[in-house]
Order: structure tokens, then sequence, then C-alpha cells
């Protein structure tokens, strides 16, 4: 019997659902800055703070796009995650920013569950990254707490080569 649930799917299928899903954030952001151009007040007297972290997030998502995009093919799978995540948080954090101006009580709701979904993430991904840098950097580990440690009268062994 053959379990479905732990094939992978193909990188084409990825590469696509990517492009689906910036699409998607691009069709809100354009939808909802011109929702906000029919209102009668400029977004910028009225929300600024918001209209300011809207901006900081679109530049930190295009930044993370244009990043993912130009990557080589040996990039570490690590820094791809993270690029990922920035892609993914920072574009839905700019709608929803945008909702948030336009129809204030649904866009609290996503924002509240943006934050939870943020927070799993950070903890799933954060044990994670802990794990990877302790057991791919130990060495340097050693090494700093050494460096870092009282004088001894001998000279360290660990940084002399062998």
């Amino acid at each position: 019997m053959r379990n479905n649930h732990s094939r992978r799917p193909s990188p084409h299928f990825e590469r696509k659902n990517e492009g689906v899903f910036h699409a998607v954030i691009v069709f809100l952001i354009n939808t909802s800055c011109t929702l906000l151009q029919t209102k009668d007040e400029n977004p910028f007297d009225t929300h600024y703070c918001i209209m300011l972290a809207f901006f900081v997030t679109l530049h930190a998502y295009v930044v993370a796009l244009i990043a993912k995009m130009n990557l080589p093919p040996d990039t570490s799978a690590c820094f791809r995650v993270v690029l990922n995540g920035t892609c993914h948080f920072s574009g839905a954090l700019a709608s929803i920013l945008l909702l948030l101006i336009i129809v204030p009580p649904l866009g609290c709701l996503t924002f509240a569950l943006w934050l939870v979904c943020f927070a799993r993430a950070v903890c799933y991904w954060y044990r994670e990254l802990y794990t990877w840098v302790y057991h791919a950097n130990f060495r340097m580990f050693e090494i700093l707490n050494l460096l870092l440690s009282p004088p001894m009268e001998e000279p360290i062994a660990l940084l002399l080569p062998v």
C-alpha cells in the first residue's frame, strides 16, 4: 500500500504555486490601492503610521523577491527558506495593512491571524535554525569560547593547523 502523504510535490508544481502566490499578492495590493484612491481623504493624513509600515513591508517584499529570483542554484536551503518566509510574510502583511485602512474590522481580524501564523512560523524555524547553526558551526563556537576565556600559558592548539 502506497503512502501518498509522504510524497512531496514536484519542483515545477512548487514554482507554479509560488507564481500564483505572488500574483495574488500583487493583485490584492493593486486593488487595495485603487480602492484607497476612491476615498475622499488622503491615507497619509489619516493613517500615516500604517502607510509608513506598508511601504517598509512592501520594500522588504520586493527586495526579498528579487533576491530569491536571482539566487544561484547551489544556494543553501536555509537561506532559501529565509527568503521564502520573508516574501510570504511581508507580502501578506503589506496587503493586510492596506485592508486595515479600507475595512478596519476585517483588517484587524486578518492582522490577528497573520500574527498567529507569523508567531508559529518563527517558533518552528527558530528551533530548526538554532539546531542547524549549532551543529554546522560547533567548531566556531569552540574557538570563540577559547578566545573569550581567560588567557592560558600554553598556545591554543585548536587554532593551529594540523
